[in-house]
């Protein structure tokens, strides 16, 4: 064995065990298992999208593929009893996974902001989402609407 100054010869182990615990084959077994987590994780992250949907999509028509998220972000203010409500929505195709969520555009109190409301394609087809800008305890049509059709094509995310 050599001493802790010496480097050791060409073909001979080094005492140094990353995992001493474990033993080596236990260390390449455990090494293993870790690169085919990264690589799962990492290839799951690369078939996932992302469509992000602001104000400026309202009216129109936008293209996902199974497996996206949609999120759509509009501007908002909460404080003053309006929001944004969510009307039907085939929720085969497009499902509703979280939201809405509000984040201030700063710290100070009834500070405007953005009102987030996350989808997931689920399968092939098209729904059109509608929303209202509203008080909840007021009745009538909103002067304020949101409007976009999602045509998610039923393969796997790009």
């Amino acid at each position: 064995m050599p001493l802790p100054t010496e480097q050791p010869r060409a073909g001979q182990l080094n005492d140094m065990n990353l995992f001493p615990t474990l033993g080596n084959v236990s260390a390449v077994v455990f090494s293993t298992a870790i690169l085919v987590a990264v690589l799962a994780i990492t290839a799951t992250a690369c078939t996932e999208s992302d469509v992000n949907l602001d104000e400026s999509f309202d009216g129109s028509t936008v293209e996902a593929k199974r497996g996206d998220f949609v999120t759509i972000a509009l501007p908002s203010n909460p404080t003053t009893g309006f929001s944004w409500h969510l009307g039907a929505i085939d929720e085969l195709i497009l499902e509703l996974r979280d939201g809405p969520d509000f984040t201030p555009r700063s710290d100070l109190v009834g500070a405007p902001g953005v009102e987030l409301f996350h989808f997931r394609a689920m399968a092939g087809g098209e729904t059109t989402i509608e929303m209202e800008y509203r008080r909840p305890w007021e009745r009538g049509p909103s002067d304020k609407t949101y409007s976009v059709t999602i045509v998610v094509d039923g393969s796997t995310t790009r």
